[in-house]
């Protein structure tokens, strides 16, 4: 769970999607705000932003993200592994899609997607099953002691 979570214990609602897809367009218009930079130019956000706002009444913590990329660019990986880092503390994610884009492609990249957030999530458990109540701190599971 992240700081910002437990500081304000609201809900994180995480917007997700390909680079340069809208997220960050959507992230202003529901928090009525122009914290995240937009940009014609993929890759301009590249650390989650968040910021407190009202869905429909309800208080929750936005947070954009940087994009979903499938590219072994060092880059852009670092930045798919920061989205997918919100994702898993995430209470509600959005995914944004462009439906100009063929499905195939894109049902096959959720997929990948899915299959990382589950891996990660096991990870995340694995820690937890590991952590020593007197010391607060997580021990390294057996698999990734090595």
């Amino acid at each position: 769970m992240r700081w910002s979570s437990v500081k304000t214990r609201l809900p994180r609602v995480v917007i997700l999607g390909r680079p340069n897809v809208g997220k960050s367009p959507l992230f202003n218009r529901l928090s009525k705000s122009r914290r995240a930079i937009t940009d014609p130019t993929p890759g301009v956000t590249r650390d989650p932003v968040e910021t407190e706002c009202s869905l429909q009444g309800h208080k929750v913590l936005l947070v954009d993200t940087g994009g979903l990329s499938l590219s072994r660019e060092d880059l852009a990986r670092k930045i798919s592994e920061k989205s997918l880092d919100e994702l898993v503390d995430a209470d509600v994610a959005l995914l944004v899609l462009d439906a100009t884009e063929e499905t195939g492609d894109l049902y096959s990249a959720i997929d990948q997607v899915v299959d990382k957030i589950e891996t990660q999530l096991k990870r995340h458990r694995s820690k937890i099953r590991e952590r020593r109540p007197e010391t607060g701190r997580s021990e390294a599971a057996p698999e990734e002691a090595a």
